[in-house]
């Protein structure tokens, strides 16, 4: 990722809820995903995400760390929840963590 490209930024909510963030299932079951759901923190779906094999495989490639994968919607948003914690490290996502009462 570029220098000069502004970091994916969520909420955490002390219910634990993550905004935004949305799930949907895989369009490939996990062929070039990396499991059936999805979890994306965005409103929106990335349209290469659901493009055609050689286009969702390369997109994938290039950003699957940002991207929560698992077997069930419930997975899947923890494994965005562990990426974007690994990925605040460098700098490439921050996470606010959002006090009671909002």
């Amino acid at each position: 990722m570029a220098a000069d490209l502004t970091p994916i930024r969520v909420s955490l909510w002390p219910d634990g809820v993550m905004t935004p963030c949305l799930v949907t299932p895989s369009r490939y079951g996990g062929m070039y995903e990396g499991g059936r759901w999805l979890a994306f923190p965005t409103e929106e779906l990335p349209h290469g995400a659901f493009g055609g094999d050689a286009i969702c495989a390369a997109w994938f490639a290039d950003n699957a760390w940002w991207v929560g994968v698992g077997d069930d919607p419930n997975t899947a948003v923890a494994d965005l929840f562990r990426r974007l914690e690994a990925a605040e490290v460098s700098g490439r996502a921050r996470i606010e963590r959002v006090a009671s009462g909002g």
